[in-house]
């Protein structure tokens, strides 16, 4: 026999509530089946584990009158179709051109007994209730059956007290839940409370085991605890299930592979910049190059002066 066990307990947060109370709700048949003196858990110790397990139940059941409530639309919403369809095939057959005479006879006939009921749709649903059994049992007389036959709506009067039926009985289980509910705590808080009980109980037992004093059966411990711990590996892989759905819905379809986009093409390598002419020297007007300018005469002469050649300054006047 092994000298120590262990309780799986780890990831209970993750549960939903539904499968949290579950749980618990197993682990607790486990604990009340057997004497609780062979396991060494007070027996007020599951009573009060219990207590936590039931108004976690109370609180799911809470959350069912909501889904009541939903259904009871539902029903309502269908019913409602039915009594639009009565109505409806009745004012055709009396105002349609085309209606044959003993239709739109039909139709002036049970236009009267209607009357009375139209718009029964929209008031209170207890009293729409009570309304469509009147409607019913009206269109039932027997001088109405063969107005009934010529329309074609024999067929739609079980119907209508079908879809009746189902909302009322829809009805009345959501105030039963209703009523059974009383002033209680929050889902995490119940939740916390029943984990802490459960914690304790894990404990005595695993204190229980290990002292194995009678009447402690340690037999009968290892027993529970396996399958508590085969229970806890049930319920984990039907929660990891669940969850994989649950992304795999969410997940969007492959697209088709895309195109791959094409590598930029790479610049061409600039080619070498031209160097720039040297300008050319300018031109004269006529085409051609500037002479260089004179050099002074060698030697240190002096330029002519103008008007003779040797540099006299004297003046001579014309001959007569």
């Amino acid at each position: 026999m092994e000298d120590y066990i262990e309780i799986n307990r780890a990831g209970l947060t993750k549960l939903d509530n539904g499968r949290h109370y579950e749980y618990h709700n197993n682990v607790y048949d486990l604990l009340h089946e057997v004497d609780a003196t062979k396991i060494g858990v007070p027996v007020e110790k599951i009573t009060q584990y219990k207590g936590g397990i039931d108004v976690e139940g109370q609180i799911n059941r809470e959350s069912q009158a909501s889904l009541d409530t939903q259904r009871m639309q539902k029903a309502d919403e269908a019913r409602g179709r039915l009594l639009s369809y009565l109505f409806g095939m009745i004012r055709t057959n009396r105002f349609s051109p085309e209606a044959a005479e003993a239709a739109a006879a039909a139709a002036d006939e049970l236009e009267i007994v209607i009357r009375p009921y139209y718009g029964i749709q929209k008031i209170d649903v207890d009293q729409e209730s009570a309304a469509i059994d009147g409607l019913l049992i009206d269109l039932r007389e027997a001088k109405n059956t063969p107005f009934l036959t010529t329309l074609r709506l024999t067929a739609i009067l079980p119907k209508l007290e079908a879809a009746n039926a189902d909302f009322r009985k829809i009805y009345k289980t959501r105030t039963s839940a209703r009523a059974d509910d009383k002033e209680l705590p929050s889902a995490k808080a119940a939740r916390a409370k029943t984990d802490a009980v459960f914690d304790r109980i894990v404990f005595i037992l695993q204190a229980a085991y290990y002292s194995g004093a009678s009447p402690i059966e340690r037999t009968l411990i290892a027993s529970i605890v396996k399958q508590i711990n085969q229970r806890t590996q049930e319920i984990f892989d039907k929660y990891n299930q669940s969850l994989a759905k649950k992304k795999a819905a969410k997940k969007p379809k492959d697209p088709t592979d895309p195109k791959q986009p094409k590598e930029p093409k790479q610049p061409k390598d600039p080619k070498d910049p031209k160097q720039p002419k040297e300008p050319k020297e300018p031109k004269k007007p006529d085409g051609e190059k500037p002479k260089d300018p004179k050099k002074p005469d060698e030697g240190g002469k002096k330029p002519e002066k103008p008007g003779g050649g040797d540099g006299d300054p004297d003046i001579h006047l014309p001959e007569e």
